[in-house]
């Protein structure tokens, strides 16, 4: 895990305290991916069907039938391209680099998407047969947005590893941008916006560049707040958008912050003229301008929304965000209401709400909050997690445990995404019966932890478990695993034992397990060559044997990248593993995870759920 601590000094800048809510209100479902098309909240947005699951970034089109929406996709940790002909969304497999963030073109046979690859560039080009890398590798450079005016004055920015805010001009060649010294120091550019030979860029921290034609200088901004988009009219409207719901206008000589009437983080934003503007963000979130004043929009989805685009002509406007959700706004034809089906809704407990770790970069500090868990049995139990990046970076350790008089339970870990925000939904089922009454929820992000803002929550659904869990015994939180002969003393956990006590009989038990593995070496390829395999025993005998690798462990998170102190991907499932007696007897017993050769060190948490006899 590589940890940049040269961004401690000003990663804070722009991040103005947390609020920790913990209450249980009735809710809905949280966006779990693509179902197709399902019934609107209000008129006029639609869901559409996406085809994939992925986290989408980007979107633009030239017209309404010919849009292409682009991303990144967690499972497989390669880059995603959509295409939409006016019908339905398909996807362009073998174009997409890692991790696709922007998208722009000016024809339909002109188009760039960028964004990053490890150790690399990512800046691909569709010329109207296929995609093609236009930039050969430089440095590590990543490249948050990119927008112009034509096939040879556009600009592609983000930030580089170092020496932060990053802007490349593209045309006959792209060289870097000459910048003046941008303050504060190590911002991350987000959002573009160009008329004529203007160039405007927003970015972490309230910055705000501009672009004369001929020299880049630095505007001044009324906010710290991280600024993500920005979308103009013409040079006297131009709106940026950005953290807790931060809107600020361009008059043409100075910029004003603009009441928004919502403390979402928004992401994007686009408009047909000055007085018909949409802009997008953070739980659903939908906000419309009309010319005086700026209303909330239902849009009838929970997801991260991270980009916005519009056809003028037709006047549809397109969302995309986590999830691999697309939504659809038509002014022509209000969409239907249908009420929801459900005899009984899903309870809702907040558990965090726009959390933010301390700053001052102290590394390992967690945030806590006291939760009065529902009374009563679900079906099933969901934890929906947003990590919604501010102003840092780099990726970091994700965790959430839960309080036991044993010890605590970690039921969440996950990576953040190399600065980008990051939402994803996790079925806790498992961890019922923990659930349950008063309890103390712990989350923290690990290394320099300014710079992220979390929002999470459970979603319980009602009905009957298929079994009853009935107790919970903690075996190791976060527990790290190594082997290191040169050590003095000599270090060896490879193997660890954990010895219980078993009450009485129980119809069965199963041992729900975490695990990453960890190279401290960064690019090291001595833990990530051979796919390790993790063996669980209970009392002696082996009960399975499970390895949390991809087919190929050197690929986007693998050896060859900053991640290589990461193993397997960003979020990390948990293993189920069923223990074979039935019923299982009371008494003294021993559970082992065993590592066989570790060569830099694994991280387990695992605890042991015991069900009721029928």
């Amino acid at each position: 895990m590589i940890r940049k601590n040269i961004l401690a000094a000003f990663a804070c800048l722009g991040i103005a305290g947390f609020t920790i809510l913990h209450t249980t209100i009735a809710g809905t479902e949280p966006n779990s991916g693509p179902k197709g098309k399902e019934p609107a909240k209000a008129p006029g947005w639609s869901r559409m069907e996406s085809t994939v699951s992925s986290d989408l970034r980007g979107i633009w089109g030239t017209s309404s039938t010919n849009i292409y929406a682009v991303g990144y996709d967690h499972s497989k940790a390669g880059g995603v391209i959509l295409h939409f002909d006016g019908e339905r969304w398909s996807r362009i497999e073998g174009g997409a680099d890692n991790y696709l963030h922007a998208i722009w073109g000016t024809d339909k046979n002109n188009i760039y998407a960028v964004g990053y690859r490890p150790y690399d560039v990512t800046f691909i080009r569709f010329d109207g047969s296929g995609w093609q890398r236009v930039i050969p590798q430089r440095r590590v450079i990543f490249l948050h947005g990119i927008g112009g005016t034509s096939s040879s004055d556009f600009h592609a920015i983000g930030y580089t590893q170092g020496s932060g805010g990053f802007i490349i001009k593209g045309g006959k060649r792209f060289d870097p941008a000459r910048l003046p010294e941008i303050k504060p120091k190590h911002t991350i550019l987000r959002g573009i916006w160009c008329a004529q030979k203007e160039a405007f860029v927003v970015g972490s921290g309230g910055v705000i560049l501009h672009y004369n034609g001929t020299a880049w200088k630095q505007m001044k901004s009324p906010t710290r707040r991280t600024l993500q988009g920005i979308w103009g009219a013409n040079r006297r409207n131009i709106f940026a958008v950005g953290q807790e719901g931060t809107i600020l206008r361009f008059n043409g000589r100075s910029w004003r912050s603009k009441k928004s009437k919502t403390t979402a983080f928004l992401c994007a934003i686009w408009g047909r003229n000055a007085k018909d503007i949409f802009a997008v963000g953070q739980g659903g979130t939908i906000i419309h301008f009309n010319g005086s004043k700026w209303e909330t929009m239902p849009s009838g989805s929970t997801s991260f929304l991270q980009s916005v685009w519009g056809d003028a002509d037709s006047g549809d406007v397109f969302a995309v965000g986590t999830e691999g959700t697309i939504l659809h706004y038509n002014p022509r034809k209000p969409v239907r209401i249908t009420a929801p089906e459900e005899k009984r809704s899903p309870n809702e407990v907040i558990l965090f709400r726009d959390a933010v770790v301390p700053p001052k970069g102290k590394e390992g500090i967690t945030e806590t909050a006291e939760v009065d868990f529902p009374k009563g049995e679900w079906s099933k139990i969901d934890l929906f997690v947003e990590l919604v990046a501010v102003n840092d970076a780099w990726d970091r350790i994700f965790t959430m445990s839960v309080s036991h008089p044993d010890g605590d339970v970690e039921i969440d870990r996950s990576m953040t995404d190399w600065g980008y925000s990051y939402a994803y939904t996790r079925d806790v089922t498992p961890y019922g019966v923990l659930l349950k009454g008063r309890r103390e929820v712990m989350a923290k992000i690990k290394g320099l932890p300014c710079g992220w803002r979390l929002n999470a929550r459970l979603i319980f659904h009602p009905g009957k478990p298929p079994e009853r869990p009935s107790r919970i015994i903690p075996l190791w939180n976060f527990f790290s695993m190594e082997k290191n002969p040169q050590a003095k003393p000599r270090v060896d956990t490879s193997t660890i034992n954990k010895k219980i006590r078993i009450s009485k009989d129980y119809s069965r038990g199963e041992i729900v397990l975490f695990a990453t593995g960890h190279s401290p070496k960064g690019r090291g390829a001595e833990e990530f060559g051979p796919r390790r395999k993790i063996h669980i025993k209970y009392d002696g005998r082996l009960v399975e044997t499970v390895s949390p690798w991809r087919d190929d462990p050197t690929d986007a998170h693998g050896t060859r990248t900053p991640r290589s102190g990461w193993m397997p991907k960003d979020k990390v499932n948990h293993f189920v593993i069923k223990l074979p007696e039935s019923p299982l007897k009371k008494g003294k017993h021993t559970v082992t995870v065993e590592i066989p050769g570790i060569k830099s060190y694994w991280v387990v948490s695992a605890a042991l759920v015991l069900y009721e006899k029928k």
